[in-house]
Protein backbone atom coordinates (compact mmCIF):
# COMPACT_ATOMS: atom_id res chain seq x y z
CA UNK A 1 0.00 0.00 0.00
CA UNK A 2 1.39 3.42 -0.97
CA UNK A 3 1.35 5.96 1.85
CA UNK A 4 1.53 9.70 1.22
CA UNK A 5 2.86 12.48 3.42
CA UNK A 6 0.23 14.60 5.21
CA UNK A 7 1.41 17.83 3.56
CA UNK A 8 -0.35 16.56 0.41
CA UNK A 9 -3.72 16.97 2.16
CA UNK A 10 -5.60 20.11 1.11
CA UNK A 11 -5.60 22.58 3.99
CA UNK A 12 -2.44 21.21 5.61
CA UNK A 13 0.11 22.30 3.03
CA UNK A 14 1.16 25.54 4.82
CA UNK A 15 1.63 23.95 8.24
CA UNK A 16 4.75 22.31 9.62
CA UNK A 17 3.06 19.38 11.34
CA UNK A 18 6.38 18.00 12.56
CA UNK A 19 7.07 21.18 14.54
CA UNK A 20 3.50 21.37 15.85
CA UNK A 21 2.80 20.18 19.39
CA UNK A 22 0.02 17.78 20.38
CA UNK A 23 -1.98 19.13 23.34
CA UNK A 24 -4.63 16.43 23.64
CA UNK A 25 -7.26 14.35 21.85
CA UNK A 26 -10.77 13.02 22.10
CA UNK A 27 -12.82 10.44 20.25
CA UNK A 28 -16.56 11.07 20.04
CA UNK A 29 -18.43 8.54 17.99
CA UNK A 30 -16.68 8.49 14.62
CA UNK A 31 -14.89 11.83 15.06
CA UNK A 32 -11.29 12.00 16.30
CA UNK A 33 -10.21 15.49 17.37
CA UNK A 34 -6.50 16.08 17.99
CA UNK A 35 -5.75 19.45 19.58
CA UNK A 36 -2.46 20.91 18.37
CA UNK A 37 -0.41 24.04 18.68
CA UNK A 38 0.06 24.37 14.90
CA UNK A 39 3.22 25.86 13.41
CA UNK A 40 2.00 28.04 10.53
CA UNK A 41 4.15 29.08 7.58
CA UNK A 42 3.88 32.70 6.33
CA UNK A 43 1.80 31.47 3.35
CA UNK A 44 -0.98 30.22 5.67
CA UNK A 45 -4.05 32.48 5.84
CA UNK A 46 -3.97 32.38 9.68
CA UNK A 47 -0.31 33.42 9.92
CA UNK A 48 0.63 36.34 12.15
CA UNK A 49 4.03 37.64 13.17
CA UNK A 50 5.45 35.49 16.01
CA UNK A 51 4.90 36.73 19.53
CA UNK A 52 7.86 38.36 21.23
CA UNK A 53 8.81 35.21 23.17
CA UNK A 54 8.19 32.77 20.27
CA UNK A 55 10.40 31.83 17.32
CA UNK A 56 7.53 31.00 14.95
CA UNK A 57 3.81 31.54 14.45
CA UNK A 58 1.82 29.01 16.46
CA UNK A 59 -1.98 28.80 16.42
CA UNK A 60 -4.32 26.70 18.51
CA UNK A 61 -6.06 24.23 16.19
CA UNK A 62 -7.74 20.86 15.83
CA UNK A 63 -7.01 18.13 13.33
CA UNK A 64 -10.44 16.60 12.88
CA UNK A 65 -10.76 13.14 11.36
CA UNK A 66 -14.29 12.25 10.23
CA UNK A 67 -15.77 8.78 9.82
CA UNK A 68 -13.12 7.08 11.95
CA UNK A 69 -13.23 3.30 12.27
CA UNK A 70 -10.93 0.34 12.83
CA UNK A 71 -8.78 2.34 15.27
CA UNK A 72 -5.79 0.62 16.80
CA UNK A 73 -3.73 2.28 19.54
CA UNK A 74 -6.23 4.78 20.98
CA UNK A 75 -6.67 2.99 24.33
CA UNK A 76 -2.97 3.43 25.14
CA UNK A 77 -3.27 7.22 24.74
CA UNK A 78 -5.41 7.40 27.88
CA UNK A 79 -2.44 6.16 29.91
CA UNK A 80 -0.04 8.83 28.62
CA UNK A 81 1.10 11.70 30.76
CA UNK A 82 2.08 15.01 29.17
CA UNK A 83 5.48 16.62 29.41
CA UNK A 84 5.54 19.88 31.39
CA UNK A 85 7.90 22.66 30.30
CA UNK A 86 9.50 25.36 32.45
CA UNK A 87 6.48 27.67 32.01
CA UNK A 88 4.08 24.95 33.19
CA UNK A 89 2.58 24.28 29.76
CA UNK A 90 1.71 20.65 29.02
CA UNK A 91 1.99 18.79 25.74
CA UNK A 92 2.55 15.31 24.35
CA UNK A 93 5.42 16.28 22.06
CA UNK A 94 5.55 16.67 18.31
CA UNK A 95 3.71 14.82 15.58
CA UNK A 96 6.30 12.28 14.51
CA UNK A 97 4.47 10.57 11.66
CA UNK A 98 1.33 11.39 9.68
CA UNK A 99 0.68 9.41 6.52
CA UNK A 100 -2.38 8.36 4.57
CA UNK A 101 -3.45 6.25 1.61
CA UNK A 102 -5.98 7.06 -1.08
CA UNK A 103 -8.18 4.39 0.51
CA UNK A 104 -8.45 6.41 3.74
CA UNK A 105 -5.98 4.54 5.92
CA UNK A 106 -4.02 6.73 8.35
CA UNK A 107 -0.90 6.38 10.46
CA UNK A 108 -0.54 9.09 13.11
CA UNK A 109 2.27 9.00 15.68
CA UNK A 110 2.57 11.33 18.68
CA UNK A 111 6.05 11.68 20.20
CA UNK A 112 5.20 10.93 23.86
CA UNK A 113 1.95 9.04 23.31
CA UNK A 114 2.43 6.50 20.56
CA UNK A 115 1.06 5.35 17.24
CA UNK A 116 -2.50 5.25 15.93
CA UNK A 117 -3.63 3.27 12.90
CA UNK A 118 -7.16 3.87 11.65
CA UNK A 119 -9.43 4.45 8.69
CA UNK A 120 -11.23 7.76 8.15
CA UNK A 121 -13.27 9.50 5.48
CA UNK A 122 -11.08 12.59 5.67
CA UNK A 123 -9.26 15.13 7.79
CA UNK A 124 -9.60 18.89 8.16
CA UNK A 125 -7.91 21.58 10.18
CA UNK A 126 -9.92 23.95 12.33
CA UNK A 127 -8.05 26.97 13.71
CA UNK A 128 -9.35 28.50 16.93
CA UNK A 129 -9.79 32.28 17.22
CA UNK A 130 -8.96 33.01 13.57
Amino acid sequence: MLYHDANKISGLEHIDLWESFVLGWELKGEELRIKIDAYLFPEHEGYTEPKENEWACFASAYLIFDGVKDMDGFSSLAECKPAVDATGEKDFGHIEDFQFTVLGEYIFTIEFAGKLNFKAQGVRLSLENV
